[in-house]
């Protein structure tokens, strides 16, 4: 893949040289919210070599997606939030350079996979189109969806993004990453609303095209486990600061920080025997608006002492591998370590089986299809779908995508009619908790009102 000629100023010799592909120094960036101050990242420094995978792993706010965002520039608009310090791209600083200078980096450097492609994809447009106005040309196109794996590409080139799958959507969206050949590509929770085939084959997408292409990724992830299907190396971030960072196998196998510990253990693990309490890590993360003297997290951590609350620590060579830890304390992940070998088994509630707390009998439920202009025919989407729930159990309804699983749920609450079967509850109908919380919260109104809402009823 080649670089636009029209940029080869600004592309100079980023590839041919061995300047880290991102470099971020002290950068620090602070959003203001009805005056009060919110502080996303304090003094985060971090590198990205090229051909890499780096992972930044922590919980929700602990900063990741700021810096990806900081990298790509578009940290501006009418809620720009202060920024220090620098966030390099190809030895190009996107905090001082202006809009033009951006977007220029963007088209020549740069490449982003989003969450849910479904907002990034315009849904008025052809696939085809979409790749073509990334790739520069129809044939480049469909060279890259064929190269991201994307089944009869010249088929899916006519069609819409809501006519494709997630896992389909979501390799397209990767196509107009690497479309231009970017020296970098921010992959923000690429894989979090697909099922596990799928998440294993775009994740295994992404390392394939990096160890053929050369671009370097930063994939961004809540999740310790997928970024240990894909990286080199991890960034354990928390409270908007570098926890610990070193290469995967490492940070895996001995981790020198508490909190990289305790997400390690939060992990589920289908090899715990039965009823044995997962171990969480106690307590909120930082509030932005008002971060703890000292360590972000010794609120948290089992293992911190007096002068945790005091010094913010700094991240020096770790313990127990090559890399970095922020933590002062000798020793503090074996404490943390104890506390998961006493970890209480959960008490096991009854289950009363002369009572069914749900009853589905013979349920289908048919979508109609068009095939062509005239011909319609219909989706078998649940046949003959038998199942009962009795009071006090859990039931995990498990499948691919396709397999029927949201469709039986819907039935179930009433919200789809099926063409034959009954239901029967104990009691009023099941509430429903979707997958997006976005999009079932009305954005109008705040959270009380929802809330308060309900309880009215």
């Amino acid at each position: 893949m080649s670089i636009s000629t029209n940029d080869t100023d600004l592309a100079g010799t980023a590839a041919e040289t061995t300047q880290p592909r991102a470099r971020v120094q002290d950068l620090h960036v602070t959003f203001r919210r009805r005056g009060v101050p919110l502080n996303a990242l304090r003094g985060l420094s971090l590198e990205v070599q090229p051909g890499e995978v780096m992972a930044l792993v922590g919980e929700s706010g602990s900063g990741k997606s700021v810096m990806g965002l900081a990298l790509l520039g578009l940290l501006g608009g009418e809620s720009a939030p202060v920024i220090t310090g620098t966030a390099e791209v190809c030895g190009i600083d996107m905090v001082a350079a202006d809009d033009e200078e951006r977007r220029r980096v963007r088209k020549a450097h740069l490449g982003a996979v989003f969450q849910d492609p479904m907002t990034s994809l315009d849904p008025t447009m052809r696939v085809g189109r979409q790749v073509t106005e990334a790739a520069g040309d129809p044939a480049e196109a469909l060279r890259l969806l064929d190269l991201v794996g994307v089944p009869d590409p010249a088929r899916r080139m006519k069609a819409f993004p809501h006519e494709l799958s997630g896992g389909l959507r979501q390799r397209v969206m990767i196509a107009m990453a690497v479309a231009g050949g970017p020296d970098l590509v921010i992959a923000d929770e690429p894989t979090t609303a697909l099922d596990v085939t799928v998440q294993a084959q775009v994740l295994g997408l992404l390392r394939d095209l990096c160890d053929e292409l050369g671009t370097s990724f930063i994939v961004v992830t809540h999740d310790i486990g997928v970024a240990s299907q894909i990286a080199d190396r991890v960034a354990v971030m928390y409270g908007g600061r570098l926890a610990e960072v070193g290469t995967m196998d490492d940070v895996l196998r001995t981790p020198s920080h508490p909190y990289t510990l305790g997400l390690l253990q939060s992990r589920l693990d289908l090899t715990l025997p039965l009823g044995r309490a997962i171990q969480t890590l106690p307590g909120q993360p930082p509030d932005p608006r008002a971060h703890p003297k000292g360590c972000a997290f010794s609120p948290r951590c089992p293992s911190a002492t007096e002068a945790c609350s005091q010094i913010v620590p700094e991240p020096t060579p770790a313990a127990t591998h090559p890399g970095m830890s922020a933590c002062i304390v000798d020793g503090a992940t074996s404490i943390v370590r104890e506390r998961q070998e006493t970890a209480e088994f959960l008490a096991m509630v009854d289950v009363d089986e002369n009572q069914k707390a749900l009853q589905v009998n013979g349920i289908d439920k048919r979508f109609p299809v068009r095939r062509g202009m005239f011909k319609q025919d219909s989706l078998h989407a649940l046949r003959n779908v038998i199942l009962d729930v009795e009071a006090g159990e859990s039931i995990a309804v498990v499948g691919e995508s396709g397999s029927g699983k949201s469709t039986l749920l819907r039935v179930i609450a009433g919200l789809m009619t099926p063409e034959s079967g009954t239901i029967d509850y104990l009691g009023p109908r099941p509430q429903v908790v979707f997958q997006d919380a976005g999009a079932s919260l009305t954005p109008w109104m705040t959270v009380g009102e929802i809330v308060g809402e309900r309880l009215l009823k």
